[in-house]
């Protein structure tokens, strides 16, 4: 599963009907981010194909999303947010992945998404399986998930 490899488009192109083109997007939404944040010449970004390589984590993604949005769930802005908050789990669990991921996000680099990766490397993650709602701050977490489904 090579598509990883793609330029990133906006989610505004993805068809969301396609659970498969939803999945490839969010793999190489996460590369881009490893990309992007990795501190030069480390080696997380050699651990990126494994993000497809292991058909595990696809398939996990792809039924999350579906599950996440096939109770007649027909709003795009929804099922954007969906792919999103996926997205950041999968990046999230990537970064945790490496043990230590502070040393692979560039620690120079003073963007809004190098501090949201540095909170994802190190925060445990509330999930509901229902929305694709995520946590990743106990008051967060507190707040809790308001999704109407079961």
């Amino acid at each position: 599963m090579e598509q990883w490899r793609e330029k990133q488009r906006p989610i505004e192109e993805v068809n969301l009907d396609n659970s498969l083109e939803v999945v490839v997007w969010m793999l190489a939404r996460t590369a881009e981010t490893i990309g992007r944040l990795n501190v030069p010449d480390h080696d997380a970004w050699s651990l990126i194909p494994r993000l497809s390589s292991n058909r595990e984590i696809p398939d996990f993604l792809e039924d999350l999303y579906v599950a996440s949005t096939s109770k007649g769930d027909e709003d795009p802005d929804h099922r954007q947010d969906v792919v999103m908050n996926l997205t950041r789990l999968v990046t999230s669990v990537y970064f945790r992945a490496l043990e230590g991921a502070r040393c692979a996000i560039d620690p120079e680099d003073p963007s809004e998404e190098a501090a949201e990766a540095r909170i994802l490397a190190n925060t445990p993650i509330t999930f509901c399986a229902g929305c694709a709602w995520a946590a990743w701050s106990p008051a967060e977490a507190d707040k809790g998930c308001d999704c109407p489904r079961d």
